[in-house]
């Protein structure tokens, strides 16, 4: 991501002097050169999104539930409500479901009916004890966060470990051959050699 914006930043760079039509000053020039790169920026943005419509990054692209529950904890340990920090979340991740739900909450809808639209589990259970009970809803994302992370690890782990067993009979076939022609002939021909 960060290498499409630097190579985007660099075609704008090396374009927009050619797009430059001013017919005096330096403040033509500096008009031409902002109508230039705005120009350029604007087709380049169009180039690299996969439809050719320009829009936000977070409309092209998912964000992490992890991302968004640390997100919400930024927003909530800032003095955001549950439905502003829900509000904000849709605005930085994209989406409207979590508008929706804030929408709904703000109106007086029970916790579960406001999020029936909503598929975001994970920040819909962290922030219930904070709704209906009052709890702090800060410690409950964090936690809600980190626990995802440490589940995810986990079964990054387990899936390694189930690679390793699966691998253990391919490559035992593969040095198998090697090890009968490189160990085992050698010493059968010696010992023949010896005997003849």
């Amino acid at each position: 991501m960060l290498a499409l914006a630097f190579v985007a930043a660099l075609l704008v760079a090396a374009w927009t002097p050619w797009q430059v039509r001013s017919r005096g000053g330096p403040t033509d020039r500096l008009a031409g050169v902002q109508r230039g790169a705005r120009r350029n920026w604007t087709r380049i943005s169009k180039w690299s999104s996969p439809d050719g419509q320009e829009g936000t990054p977070a409309a092209k692209f998912a964000v992490d539930t992890a991302v968004v529950l640390d997100l919400a904890a930024a927003a909530l340990g800032s003095g955001l409500s549950i439905p502003s920090t829900l509000k904000a979340l849709d605005v930085a991740a994209g989406g409207q479901a979590r508008t929706q739900t804030a929408n709904l909450l703000l109106m007086g809808a029970k916790w579960d009916e406001a999020w029936e639209g909503a598929a975001n589990e994970h920040l819909r259970e962290a922030l219930r004890a904070a709704w209906t009970d009052g709890a702090a809803p800060v410690p409950l994302v964090e936690r809600s966060a980190q626990s995802l992370r440490l589940q995810r690890q986990r079964k990054a782990k387990e899936a390694a470990a189930r690679l390793g067993a699966k691998l253990v009979m391919p490559l035992g076939l593969c040095f198998l051959p090697a090890f009968i022609l490189l160990g085992i002939v050698p010493v059968i021909a010696g010992a023949a050699s010896a005997l003849l």
